[in-house]
C-alpha cells in the first residue's frame, strides 16, 4: 500500500485542496493563528511538519492574504517558495502515507485482538487494496486524517463500553477530541456515542448512571483536548474575552454550509442542495466489488445461518453502528461532493466483512476469492486511484455518467500530461484546466479553449485541446460550455481527468 501511495504521489501535480491545507498548517504551526483559514481545525498541521526544517518565506503584506484568498495565497506559497513545489508537497504527502501505514496497522492490531490472526490478516489486505483508501490517504488533505480519528475514537469507545477498559474512559475522551480537531465533521460522533452507549445499556453491559456519567466525563476530556489542540487561539479566546471560541466558529461556519449546499453533479444533473441519495450511489459505484462481494456474503450468511454471540456483536457493536449512524447523517448533507466524505465506513467495512465472513463454511477460501478480486481491481487502477469506479458501473471511462469533481478530477495530472504530450512533440496545447496547479510551471503554454458559443474561435481552432473532465460536463462553468467538445470522442483520457481533442488541421 506504502508503494503505490509513494510512487503514484510523486506521478500527480497538487490536487484542488492541498496547497491550501499544507499552508495552512505552516502558518498554524510558524504563527499559532487560523484566522486565515477557518474552515478546518488546526490539527492538519502535522502534514506541514517537515517545512519546518526548510526556511520558506511567509509574508502578510500579500496582497491575497490581506484579501483573504485562500487558494490564491497557498498557491503563491507553494510555487514561488525557494523549494521545488514537488518537494513540499512529497513532504507533506509522506506524512499523509506514514498515518495511511499507521491506520491500516491499527485495523490489523485491533481486528487480531478481538477477532484472532486470520480475522485480522482479511481485514488489512482489504484496506491495504482498497482504491479510494489509497487514492486519499496520500493526498495532504484532512479526510483520511479525519477517518484515522474517527476509527480511534469509536474503538476506544467501545472498548470501554465492552468492559475492557476500566476507570473513566479517557481513551475515548482523548481520540474524540482529535477526531474533533481534525475535521469538523467529527461532530457527528456525539450522536454515534451517545447511541453505542444507549446499546451499552440495552444489552445491560453499564448502568444509566455510569452511562451518563462516562458521556460526561468523555465530553468533558474531548474539549480539554480541543482547546490544547488549539492552544494559542485557545489563550487568546480566555485573554482577550472573545465571544465565541475558533472551534465554535468553524463548526458554525461548517454545518450552515451542509444546509445551504454546495454545487454538486450527479447522474448527469448539477444542484445546489444536493440529493439524499448521493453517498448510496457514490457507494455504489465507487466501492470495490472485491470488498462489496464479501461483505454482501457476510450479511447473507446473517440470514440463513444464526448469529453467534461475543466476537459478532462486537463487530456490530463498535463497527456497524458508527459505520451506519454516519452514513445515514451524510446522507442528510447538502454538500455532495465526493467519496471522501464517506471514507470513515471504509475501514469499518473491512473488519465487519472480514469478521461476518469468517463465520460461514470456506469462509477463508470465500475471503481469499474476494481479496484477489480487489488486488486485480486495485492494480488496474493504479496510478490513478483517484479516478477508481468498479466494473459493474463500468469503469473509470464510465465515471463521469455518475459523478465529477474529487471522484476522478481533482487537477492532479498535469504532470502525466506533459509526459504524455513530450512523448508526441506536442510543445503547446488549448486547455481549460480545472485546479490550482500552475500549468505553465510544468512547461505546458496554454492558450485559450473557446466555449460552445464563441463560434468563430471554434471554427479557426488549430491545436490540441485538453480539458477537464469536470468542466467538460458543466460543473462550476456555464452550462454547456463545452458541449461542442463532449460530442467528439477524445483522442486520449490522460489519468481519466484530462481529455485530450487533436483539433490540428491537416493539410490537404
Amino acid at each position: 500500500m506504502g508503494a503505490a501511495q509513494l510512487t503514484s504521489a510523486l506521478q500527480e501535480t497538487q490536487t484542488w485542496d492541498e496547497a491550501g491545507h499544507l499552508t495552512a498548517g505552516y502558518i498554524y504551526l510558524k504563527t499559532g493563528r487560523i484566522e486565515f483559514f477557518t474552515d478546518h481545525p488546526p490539527l492538519r498541521a502535522i502534514f506541514a511538519v517537515p517545512l519546518l526544517f526548510l526556511n520558506l518565506h511567509l509574508p502578510a503584506n500579500r496582497p491575497e492574504w490581506q484579501d483573504h484568498n485562500q487558494p490564491g495565497y497557498a498557491t503563491w506559497f507553494l510555487y514561488t517558495n525557494p523549494y521545488y513545489p514537488d518537494t513540499l508537497l512529497i513532504a507533506g504527502r509522506g506524512v499523509a502515507i506514514a498515518l495511511t501505514l499507521a491506520f491500516g496497522a491499527t485495523v490489523a492490531w485491533w481486528t487480531r485482538r478481538r477477532f484472532g490472526p486470520r480475522t485480522a490478516l482479511i481485514a488489512l489486505a482489504l484496506f491495504a487494496f482498497e482504491p479510494n483508501l489509497i487514492a486519499h490517504g496520500r493526498y495532504i488533505t484532512t479526510d483520511m486524517l479525519f477517518a484515522f480519528t474517527f476509527f480511534l475514537a469509536c474503538i476506544a469507545w467501545s472498548e470501554y463500553l465492552w468492559g475492557r477498559l476500566g476507570g473513566l474512559p479517557l481513551a475515548a475522551g482523548v481520540t474524540l477530541g482529535l477526531a474533533l480537531t481534525a475535521k469538523f465533521s467529527a461532530i457527528a460522533l456525539l450522536p454515534i456515542f451517545a447511541l453505542m452507549a444507549a446499546a451499552a445499556w440495552w444489552q445491560g453491559r453499564l448502568g444509566l448512571r455510569t452511562l451518563i456519567r462516562s458521556l460526561s466525563a468523555v465530553t468533558a476530556i474531548a474539549l480539554l483536548v480541543v482547546l490544547l489542540v488549539y492552544a494559542p487561539e485557545s489563550f487568546r479566546w480566555l485573554t482577550l474575552r472573545q465571544p465565541a471560541h475558533p472551534f465554535v466558529t468553524g463548526l458554525g461556519e461548517v454545518l450552515l454550509k451542509s444546509r445551504q449546499g454546495h454545487e454538486c453533479y450527479l447522474l448527469g444533473q448539477i444542484s445546489h442542495t444536493g440529493w439524499w441519495y448521493y453517498f448510496p450511489v457514490v457507494f455504489a459505484v465507487k466501492t470495490p466489488l472485491g470488498l462489496f462481494l464479501l461483505v454482501a456474503i457476510g450479511l447473507a450468511g446473517l440470514v440463513w445461518q444464526r448469529p453467534k454471540a461475543g466476537d459478532l456483536s462486537l463487530a456490530w457493536f463498535a463497527m456497524a453502528i458508527p459505520a451506519l449512524v454516519f452514513f445515514g447523517l451524510s446522507m442528510a448533507n447538502a454538500v455532495n461532493i465526493g467519496v471522501r466524505h464517506i471514507l470513515p465506513i471504509y475501514p469499518m467495512l473491512c473488519i465487519l466483512g472480514a469478521v461476518l465472513v469468517q463465520r460461514l463454511p470456506w469462509g477463508t477460501a470465500i475471503a481469499a476469492a474476494c481479496i484477489a478480486i480487489l488486488i486485480v481491481e486495485s492494480l488496474a487502477i493504479y496510478p490513478n486511484y483517484l479516478a477508481f469506479f468498479n466494473a459493474a458501473a463500468g469503469g473509470p471511462k464510465a465515471g463521469p455518467r455518475y459523478l465529477l469533481d474529487s471522484n476522478i478530477d481533482w487537477g492532479q495530472d498535469v504532470k502525466k500530461l506533459r509526459t504524455w504530450l513530450r512523448a508526441r512533440r506536442i510543445d503547446s496545447v488549448c486547455m481549460f484546466y480545472f485546479g490550482n496547479t500552475g500549468v505553465e510551471f510544468y512547461g505546458i503554454p496554454m492558450r485559450h479553449l473557446p466555449r460552445t458559443w464563441e463560434t468563430a474561435e471554434r471554427e479557426s481552432l488549430d491545436c490540441v485541446a485538453v480539458v477537464s473532465v469536470t468542466l467538460l460536463y458543466d460543473l462550476y462553468v456555464p452550462r454547456a460550455s463545452f458541449a461542442w467538445l463532449r460530442a467528439k470522442e477524445p483522442d486520449a483520457r490522460i489519468g481519466w481527468s484530462l481529455y485530450v481533442y487533436d483539433l490540428r488541421r491537416r493539410p490537404r
